[in-house]
């Protein structure tokens, strides 16, 4: 536990270092995104406490960067944080609605807890945006319609067929 403690300290340091290097030669944006990159080679290491605090630090530099919120959101969701996910998702919708890759992880979230009638609007929305189809409205109509059959499997008992 100590040693995780460290880890996420030298991490937080890391990002914070970098901030000050930077801050007068990028603009934040270009220095959220490099934090970012950073909160995802973490995520994909399976570091996620020390991604997190990356994707924090990424929205320090920069409030308005929706791919930082969403980071912040899978991130929480990995960990078992599902309200703390929740409220990242909305804030980088609230900061671009039509932003696809927040829409996207907003509604696979809302479908994961079994909020099937919020994830709807937000696959409205997506239809709108991807009129001619896109990977995200795709992988949220896959999720959708795998929610769909589990909750059908349930009501029916398991091996039940449809009509």
């Amino acid at each position: 536990m100590i040693k995780s403690f460290i880890k996420g300290c030298a991490v937080a340091a890391m990002a914070l270092t970098l901030a000050n290097m930077h801050a007068y030669a990028q603009p934040a944006n270009k220095l959220a995104n490099a934090i970012v990159a950073a909160a995802q080679n973490a995520a994909k290491s399976e570091d996620l406490e020390a991604a997190a605090r990356l994707y924090e630090a990424a929205i320090v530099s920069n409030p308005a960067s929706v791919a930082a919120y969403v980071g912040l959101g899978k991130t929480q969701a990995a960990l078992a944080r599902p309200q703390a996910a929740k409220r990242y998702f909305a804030t980088a919708v609230k900061i671009d609605p039509n932003d696809l890759n927040a829409l996207e992880a907003q509604s696979v979230h809302m479908i994961t807890l079994g909020d099937l009638s919020d994830a709807e609007k937000n696959i409205s929305r997506l239809k709108r945006l991807c009129a001619d189809g896109c990977a995200q409205l795709s992988s949220v109509l896959k999720a959708y319609d795998k929610a769909l059959e589990e909750k059908r499997s349930r009501v029916l008992g398991e091996g039940a067929e449809g009509s």
